[in-house]
C-alpha cells in the first residue's frame, strides 16, 4: 500500500498535534487547579467559614461587640477600616503587610495579640492575611454563627390599622380619656 504523504511530513503533523494536544491540556489543567491562584499569592478565603470562627475563638472576647480594647472592635468591617487607639486603621484591605491587625498577630513582643494564651497558628495568620489580601470581604450572611443582635438593622413592623369596630371603639375611648374628656352617655 502507498502512502499519500511522505514520512517525514507524517511526521512533523503527528509531532505538531501532540505538542498542541500538549500545551492545551497543560494550560487548562494549571487553571483547573488554581495554579494561577498561588502563583499571584492571593487565594480566595471565605470569611464566613474561615476567618471569622478564628476571630470568635481568639479575639472577640476583647475585641467585640461588648469589650472595646484598645478602641478597636473586630464586629464589621467598618470597624476594621477605622483607626484604633494608635492611630493606625487595623486593617488596609488588599495590603495585609500595611495593616495593624496583622503585625499584632505576628508581633513577639508586648503587642502581640492575643496578648494571653497561643498565637494564632501560621496557617490561621495565613488566613487572615490571605483575606485582607483579596480585600477583605465582610460576608456574615452565610455565617454559621448568628452575628451580635446589636448590628441588626431594625426593621420596620408591619402594623394593620384599626380595622375593626371594636379597635376603633377602643382608640376613640383611649383618645378621649387621654384629653381628660368625660365621655357622654350616648358614647357609653
Amino acid at each position: 500500500m502507498k502512502h499519500l504523504l511522505p514520512k517525514c511530513l507524517l511526521r512533523q503533523i503527528i509531532l505538531i498535534g501532540v505538542q498542541a494536544l500538549i500545551c492545551g491540556t497543560g494550560t487548562a489543567t494549571a487553571d483547573e487547579s488554581g495554579i494561577g491562584q498561588e502563583e499571584s499569592g492571593i487565594r480566595q478565603v471565605d470569611f464566613a467559614s474561615e476567618v471569622l470562627p478564628i476571630l470568635q475563638r481568639r479575639c472577640l472576647e476583647c475585641h467585640g461587640p461588648d469589650a472595646r480594647e484598645g478602641g478597636f472592635r473586630l464586629t464589621s468591617r467598618d470597624d476594621l477600616l477605622l483607626r484604633n487607639d494608635s492611630g493606625e486603621p487595623s486593617i488596609v484591605s488588599g495590603k495585609s503587610r500595611a495593616s495593624e491587625l496583622v503585625r499584632r498577630i505576628r508581633s513577639g513582643d508586648e503587642d502581640r495579640m492575643p496578648p494571653e494564651g497561643d498565637r494564632l497558628t501560621d496557617e490561621q495568620i495565613r488566613m487572615i492575611e490571605q483575606w485582607i489580601d483579596a480585600g477583605a470581604e465582610w460576608n456574615v450572611e452565610s455565617s454559621p454563627s448568628p452575628v451580635h443582635w446589636a448590628y441588626v438593622a431594625p426593621q420596620k413592623a408591619d402594623i394593620p390599622s384599626d380595622v375593626h369596630p371594636v379597635d376603633h371603639f377602643v382608640s376613640k375611648t383611649l383618645a378621649v380619656h387621654a384629653a381628660g374628656l368625660q365621655p357622654s352617655p350616648a358614647e357609653l
